[in-house]
């Protein structure tokens, strides 16, 4: 009866732990956005909230085609080959005080604010880095998408240089690090299963 049980028991958890093998764009957000699915991580500090989402190559892939034109097939699989080279990350910095501007904060004058959306425009990358297992990624790319006065937001997007799949395994793990140089949260880590990043579900284009 004992053995019985157990072997229930690894079918229920086998069967909950395997991702549907494709979804709508809707599906496909509401998925990564869910934690428990390993790809989104959030910390919190005195001041601030931090959000650091993996993006897949699926995801980038159709934000940046233009839907109203339709996607062609040869133009999706072509971007995908592009960012299947690196591991994309969006990092989201909120403000718990609402009345709180956040590239204003703990500055008061003009060239101070200047100088710090220049460097979060053309040096984020300082501020972030990439380990898988211990051995350090290159930052590739970053982008300041840039401050949503409406919900006190900065957003930052980070690429890496993917490290060869061939000397991964299935535990290897990825840890994402955002060192705060103005909001006072310190040196913030996020990790993430590679079993996580690379088991996702296949966005359907159309």
């Amino acid at each position: 009866m004992r053995l019985a049980a157990i072997i229930l028991l690894s079918i229920l958890t086998f069967g909950c732990s395997q991702n549907p093998a494709e979804l709508s764009w809707n599906e496909y957000t509401a998925w990564i956005a869910k934690e428990a699915n390993g790809l989104h991580k959030t910390r919190q500090s005195k001041n601030i909230n931090i959000a650091a989402t993996f993006q897949p190559s699926d995801f980038i892939a159709y934000k940046s085609l233009a839907p109203d034109q339709g996607y062609d097939l040869q133009s999706v699989d072509s971007l995908r080959a592009s960012l299947g080279n690196s591991l994309n990350f969006q990092i989201t910095i909120s403000a718990k005080n609402p009345d709180i501007n956040l590239l204003w904060w703990g500055i008061g004058s003009y060239p101070d604010y200047k100088q710090r959306v220049n460097q979060l425009s053309f040096n984020a990358g300082q501020m972030l880095r990439l380990a898988i297992d211990d051995q350090e990624s290159q930052v590739l790319l970053t982008h300041f998408e840039g401050y949503n006065e409406l919900s006190n937001k900065v957003i930052l997007h980070v690429a890496f240089e993917k490290k060869n799949e061939e000397l991964l395994n299935s535990k290897s793990k990825v840890k994402l690090t955002f060192e705060d140089p103005f909001w006072g949260s310190g040196v913030n880590h996020f990790t993430y299963e590679i079993e996580d990043i690379t088991n996702i579900p296949r966005l359907t284009f159309g």
